[in-house]
């Protein structure tokens, strides 16, 4: 019996998409093979087919970094200066220049690209060419390496990853299990060069009339007279078209051009093609289930929960990349100028203002952030939800996939790679085995919005007081009257304020802010949150990794904690994309995770842990300690420079 081959990657498909892939893997080290229908000849030398491809400046750029630009002969590649686009009988052109470049792209026939590429894989060190043979069937299964490809001639190959690049009717595609959205237009696209009498001056036209449509296309020529012209008809009116003999074709195409090429000499084959398009439900076998205690409902339109997030500048960048940020309402959106910490009675107030930017940050309501977040997450290839599933129990083990996850319905997940992203409380980073480092405060932060006489000025305060913290923070408001008020109180006293009716509880509040704040008017609901600070002992391992309050669960006095969590999530997305066809969950590859992410919490940590020390005690030293250390740092401009920095980072 013969013994499987094996190797990293098996492509399916030398066509410009699998060659060029195919040579982006060269000096990875990782092993290809390379699967086509072809024999190496007719891949080495490919035939003429009819297509122009118009190529951008960056794909200009790609094919020079893969080492095929230069092994296209130059007197082949014809410059677009000018692209029009025609309607009908009407004289008016839609036309689109280079501006200030020399050009708005190239075109190049496709089977000189081919070739191109093909010199530059064949001999790629790692690359098993298997030209002539065809998939007989493929799979991916849960033993690692997961792909299996059965040839035509019972060659049987193994690989971690499978890549389908056989076309859009492809095969692999459907053997894989992934559906496709395919329109089949009825129609079909002929191709083929005319030498004509005018010069076509680099200029492409895009033609759209009656019945059909036509795209003349400026091949490479020394007199500007040879246009590759594509024809869309009918798939009947194509089929007659390549029956007639060239002269009466020449005929044909003159009265179907009416004048947009005159004396039109057919001087290459003709191709024809029919015309589809495709959409793949997927595009990446990599999966991600994502459990969550939580409804779907719940999740998809979060409730509103008091919390206010002030983002920095480098979460804002970070909400954009996810593309998050335009789903959440501007008008939620509240800017942060300049922030203020008060201690006790004293009128004296250390600030930090904006600067020569526009703004510290911005506050957003949590909620919004979770829906946001949650809309683009909903429905992407690759990702399946499990809401209102909670882990029965979680283990990492050593054979591949490392990770094992039992829900409390029974169902069990395998898993490269476990994130525990359940809250400073994790109950998998538990049953990982991962020690904690667990302050428990026996405080309780309350949050909620009170409406009020002053105008906020996008002002943010951090008030410590005798015996309690308030921050004050802006709410987007047309008026500005309406700031999230923070309270943290020993848990008794909260749970006090909680009980209280909501004219009771303003009269309470305006008594606590002593003027700070004055005709207080609950307008949401109370929440209520246990104060704890958390450090895991552990960040990554073998097979699992934290993120977000997993990880570190800072204290909510410098507003940093959710800040830190997005920036931990993608560090470890970095890492993980680094790893290309390699093992996610290994722990060298976890350990980068591991090291950049403590790097980044721990000063944080450490430091708002050290403030919460001095701004909390009640000793007549402490005091005189910290209205020393805010006056030391309202005139130290090194020390508001770092602070700054961390709040616009």
């Amino acid at each position: 019996m013969r013994d499987d081959l094996m190797f990293d990657v098996a492509v399916v498909g030398a066509g410009p998409a699998g060659l060029a892939f195919t040579r982006s893997l060269a000096g990875t080290g990782l092993s290809v093979a390379l699967i086509e229908g072809q024999d190496q000849a007719a891949l080495r030398d490919p035939a003429f087919d009819g297509r122009e491809i118009a190529l951008t400046h960056n794909s200009i750029r790609l094919l020079k970094s893969l080492g095929a630009w230069d092994r296209v002969p130059a007197e082949e590649i014809s410059d677009l200066r000018e692209a029009r686009v025609l309607d009908g009988g009407s004289p008016f052109a839609l036309t689109f220049d280079a501006g200030g470049a020399d050009r708005l792209g190239v075109l190049i026939p496709n089977h000189l690209i081919r070739r191109a590429l093909f010199e530059v894989v064949e001999g790629q060190a790692g690359v098993a060419l298997m030209a002539g043979r065809r998939v007989a069937s493929c799979a991916v299964q849960g033993a690692a390496p997961r792909g299996r490809v059965v040839l035509d001639d019972g060659t049987t190959i193994r690989a971690r990853l499978i890549v389908a690049a056989d076309s859009r009717f492809s095969g692999v595609r459907d053997q894989l299990g992934v559906g496709v959205e395919m329109n089949r237009l009825g129609r079909s696209m002929m191709v083929c060069r005319m030498r004509h009498d005018q010069a076509h001056g680099h200029v492409a036209t895009e033609w759209f009339d009656h019945r059909q449509t036509v795209a003349l296309l400026p091949v490479a020529d020394v007199d500007e007279r040879v246009s590759s012209v594509v024809l869309t008809l009918a798939a009947p009116a194509i089929a007659d078209l390549m029956r007639l003999s060239p002269d009466a074709f020449a005929v044909e195409m003159e009265r179907r051009l009416k004048g947009r090429l005159t004396g039109p000499e057919l001087v290459s084959e003709r191709c024809a093609y029919p015309l589809a398009t495709t959409w793949s439900r997927r595009f990446a076998g990599e999966s991600v289930a994502l459990i969550e205690g939580q409804d779907q409902a719940a999740l998809r339109d979060p409730a509103f929960d008091g919390r206010e997030i002030a983002l920095t500048h480098n979460s804002i960048r970070l909400l954009k990349s996810l593309g998050a940020w335009d789903r959440v309402p501007a008008e939620e959106i509240s800017d942060l100028r300049e922030a203020r910490v008060l201690d006790g009675g004293s009128p004296f107030a250390l600030t930090f203002d904006a600067g020569g930017a526009d703004r510290l940050g911005v506050l957003i309501p949590n909620h919004l952030i979770r829906r946001a977040l949650f809309e683009v997450v909903e429905g992407q290839a690759g990702v399946a939800l499990m809401a209102g599933r909670r882990v029965a129990s979680c283990a990492v083990q050593g054979a591949a996939p490392r990770g094992r996850v039992v829900l409390d319905d029974g169902t069990t997940i395998r898993a490269r790679l476990i994130v525990a992203a359940d809250s400073r409380f994790s109950g998998v980073r538990d049953q990982l085995g991962v020690g904690v480092e667990m302050n428990r405060l026996g405080r309780s932060m309350m949050v909620c919005r009170m409406r009020h006489d002053q105008a906020h000025g996008h002002v943010a305060t951090e008030w410590f007081d005798h015996r309690q913290t308030v921050a004050l923070l802006p709410v987007a408001d047309v008026d500005e009257r309406v700031s999230s008020v923070v309270l943290t109180l020993a848990a008794p006293a909260i749970a006090d304020l909680m009980r209280l009716s909501p004219d009771a509880f303003a009269v309470e509040m305006e008594r606590r802010l002593k003027g700070r704040l004055t005709g207080p008017e609950l307008v949401s609901e109370r929440c209520a949150y246990p104060l704890a600070t958390t450090w895991s002992r552990r960040f990554a391992g073998e097979g699992f990794a934290l993120i977000g309050d997993a990880a570190v669960g800072m204290h909510p006095v410098t507003a940093h904690g959710f800040n830190l969590g997005l920036r931990g999530q993608d560090t470890l997305a970095k890492v993980l994309k680094s790893a290309r066809a390699g093992d996610i969950g290994s722990e060298r590859l976890l350990a980068r995770y591991e090291r950049d992410h403590r790097l980044a919490s721990w000063p944080l940590y450490q430091g708002t842990n050290a403030l919460v020390r001095l701004f909390t005690q009640e000793t007549p030293p402490a005091r005189l300690a910290r209205g020393a250390a805010l006056r030391a740092g309202q005139a130290t401009a090194p020390f508001k420079r770092v602070v700054k920095r961390m709040l616009t980072a």
